[in-house]
């Protein structure tokens, strides 16, 4: 063979002929094909798991050990959480590498581990952001359930850790998260060289506009309108905005994770229902009463998004709008005034 023709190349005319890699190549090939047909079931359930272990969590990589079916490309809805650090780009300015390195390594450590606990999977990390998703490849009805559960996870994990990180790197951390639930691709994409278990589609967009729009309203995780929908049995959410998208026909209500049902002290209550009289009586165009209302969720709640909702009734009152008015906000990129 072509071992052989090598051999007989070298001892007669002094000549080498790699065969490293013709080797390589047509062993991997023999790999895969005959793998199923010369290992143990053992056997392949183990390789399966080991190369799955890199990114899904070891609960789910034995899951799909035992069926592979489960990795196959295929569309169904999902639920998509991301979140970046707060103030990020200048902590990084404010901390030498040897500093800055170990502190970012800590949160995502703490943020994976979140994740899976929730059984979600990590789908990858930009810097110091992070993209998870529930839903795959095992199916679960209860995909916002979960990424909701993971949100205020993550955000007690890092209460916990304050104290250690400020005295340690002498910075807190505090992190803004959008999660939307819509139907995905999900599946192994990318090149012949490199290729990844992760999704793709609207709601990943649109889970990152959330995320971004933390930054206006003082808020830590919104949530697209179909999450808040699905998981209102046992988290509670309220209304922040009301939103249309330059690629949605209708326009979408965007809510705040609040926290899990039966869990609110009487103020906290108090404070919901005052800045739910605000909100009705802003979009009933009664902006003198809204105002007051909103006014008294700052004061007494410390409401950042009543301060939102402040700015604008003042603007309200003195130009008001059209007949048409609703009160929706439009997206791009950012979002906008309303129209």
């Amino acid at each position: 063979g072509y071992v052989g023709a090598a051999g007989y190349v070298f001892v007669h005319d002094k000549m080498w002929i790699a065969v490293a890699g013709p080797l390589w190549s047509g062993g991997l090939a023999f790999l895969v094909t005959t793998l199923y047909a010369f290992r143990t079931e053992q056997d392949v359930r183990e390789f399966v798991h080991s190369a799955l272990g890199r990114y899904v969590s070891p609960e789910v990589a034995r899951l799909v050990a035992r069926d592979v079916s489960l990795m196959k490309p295929e569309r169904r809805q999902m639920t998509v959480y991301l979140c970046d650090i707060e103030g990020f780009t200048r902590l990084s300015q404010a901390l030498p590498p040897e500093q800055l390195v170990p502190l970012l390594n800590t949160f995502l450590t703490e943020m994976t581990a979140v994740v899976r606990a929730t059984v979600g999977q990590v789908d990858k990390y930009i810097g110091d952001s992070v993209m998870a998703f529930w839903g795959a490849p095992v199916r679960t009805d209860r995909h916002a359930h979960l990424a909701c559960e993971a949100a205020l996870k993550l955000q007690a994990a890092l209460a916990q850790k304050q104290p250690l990180w400020e005295k340690q790197f002498g910075h807190r951390l505090s992190v803004r998260a959008g999660i939307d639930t819509g139907d995905l691709l999900v599946g192994d994409m990318g090149s012949e060289l490199k290729s990844h278990y992760t999704v793709m589609g609207d709601a990943v967009s649109m889970a990152g506009r959330l995320e971004a729009a933390n930054k206006e309203y003082g808020t830590q995780v919104l949530v697209g309108q179909t999450t808040a929908q699905l998981a209102s049995d046992a988290y509670v959410f309220r209304e922040v905005e009301r939103v249309l998208l330059r690629d949605r026909p209708q326009p979408v209500r965007v809510h705040e994770l609040l926290g899990r049902r039966g869990e609110f002290s009487p103020e906290k209550q108090a404070g919901m229902a005052l800045y739910e009289k605000a909100l009705i009586a802003y979009y009933g165009r009664d902006f003198l009463v809204a105002q007051e209302l909103f006014r008294r969720c700052t004061v007494e709640h410390g409401d950042t998004v009543a301060r939102v909702y402040i700015q604008r009734c003042q603007r309200l009152i003195q130009t008001p709008p059209p007949a048409d008015w609703d009160g929706v906000i439009r997206w791009g990129r950012r979002s906008t005034d309303s129209r």
